[in-house]
């Protein structure tokens, strides 16, 4: 079993995350020392123009309602939830809080998180939040709980939804 504690880190400089962690070893990506994953490069997709517009004003008046979840490794700071929100904070230059899986032992002066108090980090609990043998799992998408259920497009849970209009717009790839 992996040696890692999982850790809150209030103010995470975003531009030390540079790579993403990708739960697939069959991905292409460099290896790294977290079992069953590879790394590959943050890449910035030009998607969802509105919601980054709403994103950033909601974070420039706010400030972020919920940590992202980042690994610390060897291979460097790598980001495996909240890339959104990554996004808008390098924009900004802000700081961001961070759920961090440390590997390497450096965020022991953080608080340490435990499944007793994990959801106390966020203003929004997310849909999952558990701790694995290599780290944490999250997600807030109410698609992605659908585990059980095809959907090729992805798209039937927003049926009735007000936002559909929206979703359409911000997603036109989808039908």
């Amino acid at each position: 079993m992996p040696d890692f504690d999982v850790r809150y880190s209030p103010t995470t400089n975003p531009d030390y995350v540079t790579h993403r962690l990708i739960r697939n070893p069959n991905y292409g990506g460099a290896p790294t020392v977290v079992p069953g994953a590879c790394v590959i490069p943050v890449v910035e997709r030009k998607i969802k123009p509105k919601f980054f517009v709403q994103l950033r004003k909601n974070v420039e008046e706010n400030g972020f309602r919920n940590p992202i979840v980042l690994y610390n490794t060897p291979e460097g700071l790598l980001l495996s939830f909240g890339g959104s929100r990554l996004r808008v904070a390098k924009e900004l230059g802000y700081n961001i809080p961070a759920i961090v899986v440390d590997y390497t032992g450096w965020y022991a002066w953080c608080s340490r998180v435990t499944p007793e108090n994990c959801r106390s980090f966020f203003m929004d609990e997310p849909a999952l939040f558990e701790f694995t043998e290599t780290g944490v799992e999250t997600h807030y998408s109410l698609e992605r709980a659908r585990r059980d259920m095809y959907d090729p497009a992805g798209m039937a849970w927003t049926e009735g939804v007000e936002e559909r209009e929206f979703l359409e717009d911000e997603f036109p790839w989808l039908d």
